[in-house]
């Protein structure tokens, strides 16, 4: 499973410090790819059964697995919180 070129082109632009949320993140691969790079991630998406996989999450303690469906609930993070956001 491979990132997409634009999203691994443009990583690094983000501070090596930041947060990052994976919006709508499916399998998260792009996640997968943040964490690689030294990256934290809030990996986000309505339906997280995609990507329940214990041995990954256990693996990747600067992961942090978020169901929530944005369409029909509050946006749940303050302004200013991510040094990124990747869709």
């Amino acid at each position: 499973m491979t990132a997409d070129p634009w999203i691994d082109r443009h990583l690094g632009l983000i501070p090596e410090q930041g947060l990052i949320l994976d919006l709508a993140c499916g399998k998260a691969r792009h996640s997968l790819l943040a964490l690689q790079g030294g990256y934290a991630v809030i990996a986000l998406d309505r339906d997280t059964s995609h990507f329940v996989d214990a041995a990954i999450l256990a693996k990747h303690a600067h992961l942090k697995l978020l169901q929530h469906n944005i369409e029909t609930q509050a946006w749940p993070f303050p302004a200013d919180f991510f040094a990124g956001i990747m869709v």
